[in-house]
């Protein structure tokens, strides 16, 4: 039978073992968390670009053309039914914008989670050496 000393004087001989196991898996999901961080934020960054009005004069041009179109219309009815056509688009669009603005949100705050698990996990190192 082996005394307490002997299990305890056995089991140190794999704790530096363990340390630097834990120490490079420490260092591995740091790599993938500043990754993953990086890769949200240009993500974010190229889709917030996309949303940039490049052709404002050309979108203020059609927009005088469907005011004309509207203008030139006589019938009553038929500029009822424009109009509710496009109020059904202002609504779709709006749709759309409060989708993409939900999936941003959650990008943004798992984000700043990786940024939280970085910071102290970087915290938790800078304390054990010194």
């Amino acid at each position: 039978m082996t005394s307490p000393m002997q299990k305890t004087k056995g089991n140190t001989n794999f704790q530096p073992f363990v340390q630097i196991l834990l120490c490079l898996i420490n260092m591995i999901l740091r790599k993938i968390l500043q990754i993953l961080s990086l890769g949200m934020f240009f993500y974010l960054l190229a889709d917030n670009f996309s949303q940039i009005d490049f052709a404002a004069t050309k979108n203020n041009t059609l927009t005088s053309m469907k005011k004309i179109e509207i203008d030139s219309i006589q019938s009553i009815d038929t500029v009822k039914y424009k109009a509710k056509e496009y109020i059904d688009v202002i609504q779709k669009t709006h749709s759309q914008y409060s989708t993409k603005s939900v999936a941003t949100f959650w990008l943004l705050s798992i984000l700043m989670l990786f940024q939280i698990i970085l910071l102290k996990t970087n915290q938790a190192t800078k304390n054990k050496h010194t």
